[in-house]
């Protein structure tokens, strides 16, 4: 026997929800037919979360087919990829030595 759940909604509740934008969810595992499709969901999520995502790893198809004995769509770019919210994940470590070169004139 399945569960209906209702609630009675004002109009001014009604018309706010609808202002609001969707956010979509992300499913571990998620599976796309093209990294188009994924870059556009994720615009999607950065813009109704005010979040920005940057590629921290990433396989492409090219190297993936080097050691993946199994037909690879060419609509994809990446094999693997992994996105990190900019304000979390990993500390940044910076591989610069801190000098600079300088120019007497």
């Amino acid at each position: 026997m399945a569960a209906v759940f209702s609630k009675s909604v004002s109009s001014a509740e009604h018309s706010e929800a609808k202002a609001r934008p969707q956010v979509p969810s992300f499913v571990l595992g998620e599976r796309f037919e093209s990294y188009d499709e994924l870059e556009a969901k994720l615009k999607q999520y950065e813009k109704a979360t005010y979040t920005q995502w940057w590629k921290r790893d990433c396989r492409t198809v090219d190297a993936a087919k080097r050691r993946v004995n199994r037909q690879l769509s060419d609509k994809i770019r990446y094999y693997e990829v992994v996105f990190k919210c900019i304000n979390g994940g990993r500390k940044f470590k910076s591989k610069g030595e801190g000098i600079r070169s300088t120019m007497l004139v």
